[in-house]
């Protein structure tokens, strides 16, 4: 990637980037969901942990798709930060519904 997330001298994410942290929010979005209305269990292998610092831009300087990058395996939790928000994301191929869901968000 040529690019940087963020422009260096106005600070600003770029659109592309902000629209796949978008993307990230509404698969968390939809796994809450799918977890209240008991389609998918909290521990299906399906959802993966996440937490809010991991979604900092200037650390995916280097990664081409920040969605499917931030939802695969490959994106490990950050040890020592106790105080981030942790929230579940969904990723394909463990579950049905999830599957589907994520479907849409395509």
């Amino acid at each position: 990637m040529d690019q940087v997330l963020l422009e260096q001298s106005s600070g600003k994410l770029l659109t592309q980037h902000s629209l796949e942290f978008i993307h990230v929010f509404l698969n968390a979005s939809i796994a809450c969901i799918l977890y209240s209305r008991r389609l998918i269990n909290w521990r299906s292998t399906c959802f993966l942990t996440r937490q809010v610092s991991q979604l900092v831009p200037g650390s995916f300087a280097t990664v081409d798709d920040i969605y499917g990058y931030f939802c695969s395996s490959r994106c490990e939790l950050i040890d020592d930060d106790d105080e981030s928000q942790v929230f579940k994301i969904m990723q394909k191929g463990h579950h049905r519904c999830a599957n589907e869901a994520l479907g849409m968000l395509v």
